[in-house]
């Protein structure tokens, strides 16, 4: 049993041993290597090769081989790269938790009766201030994910005149300095119906089933993007050149990638409750093209989109008791 147990562990470290130092693939490589030098020099043996024909095949074939291990490396540094800065995402992605679930302790502990103005108004700004961390550290994630500037926003929504709009919520602190008053403005001005925006659309309508999340590297290419931001920045030609959709020469909009995902609860195979559908969205955008990982990334931004959801929901709720309220006092002053 003890001789077992050793060997074991003697199995175990130097299977750890292999993988660290890569043997298995150093041994890959060097059979890719010398492969072609026998494969040659044993077919010299059954066919006479002359000897500048045997030079002339070498010497294609270790170029090919060459080329292909080079490309092999760059390919592996560049995927291991990407990996070790998951890695390194963590602390920020432990921080969008840990904000959230402080978020959501201090609504919940929110006395809804007889709740003023004032104090509503202080409850939503530490609310938006809240959420403004969150998204400074989902803006810091896809930044160093990325390598370009990244910026983050929760949209929520509502309705006027029986039609559905969007507004910004909140932003990343370095976006919110640029599009505080524009998106007051448009919000004021009821600029952003959500049915104008492709993305928004797909993952509220029932009509695009199985719609977790809206992903696109390259919006500029995209033929059947709208957005009401056009609107605001500038609206690009109804018929673009490959060479216009190439170099984004025409393209008005701040960002060129982008992911949105919802904030929502739907029906649950495993729990009955009420589920409220989607309430908001959460989204996150690149002014650069091809900065995405679609197996990856969306599902960091589904977790913490999931995580907003009783936050965003909440501080709906407190919201409308506090219309309901003022309903009720005014009924009162009309009877008196």
């Amino acid at each position: 049993m003890e001789k077992t147990s050793k060997w074991n562990n003697f199995q175990s470290t130097f299977e750890e041993f292999m993988i660290k130092c890569k043997i298995k693939q150093f041994f890959q490589i060097f059979g890719l290597v010398i492969a072609p030098f026998i494969f040659i020099r044993t077919l010299g043996f059954f066919i006479n090769i002359g000897e500048q024909t045997y030079d002339l095949v070498l010497t294609v074939t270790v170029s090919i081989v060459l080329l292909l291990l080079l490309a092999y490396v760059i390919a592996r540094e560049y995927l291991s790269s990407r990996k070790e800065k998951y890695a390194n995402i963590t602390e920020f992605h432990h921080n969008c938790l840990h904000n959230t679930r402080d978020l959501f302790t201090f609504l919940s502990e929110v006395d809804t009766k007889d709740l003023s103005e004032k104090e509503l108004n202080r409850i939503f700004t530490v609310t938006t201030h809240g959420l403004i961390k969150v998204l400074d550290s989902l803006s810091s994630i896809f930044t160093l994910l990325t390598g370009t500037s990244c910026r983050a926003c929760i949209k929520v929504i509502y309705e006027h005149d029986g039609k559905l709009f969007v507004r910004t919520l909140a932003r990343d602190n370095s976006s919110y300095l640029y599009n505080a008053l524009i998106d007051k403005k448009r919000y004021n001005n009821h600029e952003d119906q959500l049915m104008e925006n492709i993305d928004f659309q797909m993952l509220y309508n029932k009509g695009y089933p199985g719609q977790s999340s809206f992903f696109c590297n390259n919006l500029a290419a995209r033929e059947d993007y709208q957005s009401s931001s056009f609107g605001v920045y500038g609206k690009i030609p109804e018929k673009r050149s490959w060479y216009s959709k190439l170099t984004c020469k025409d393209w008005t909009l701040p960002y060129r990638s982008a992911i949105v995902w919802p904030i929502q609860q739907v029906e649950s195979p495993y729990f009955h409750f009420n589920a409220a559908g989607c309430i908001g969205f959460l989204a996150v955008d690149s002014n650069s093209r091809g900065v995405f990982n679609r197996k990856w990334d969306v599902w960091i931004g589904a977790g913490i989109g999931d995580a907003l959801f009783h936050v965003i929901n909440l501080l709906y709720v407190i919201s409308g008791l506090q219309l309901e309220n003022q309903e009720k006092t005014n009924g009162k002053q009309i009877e008196s």
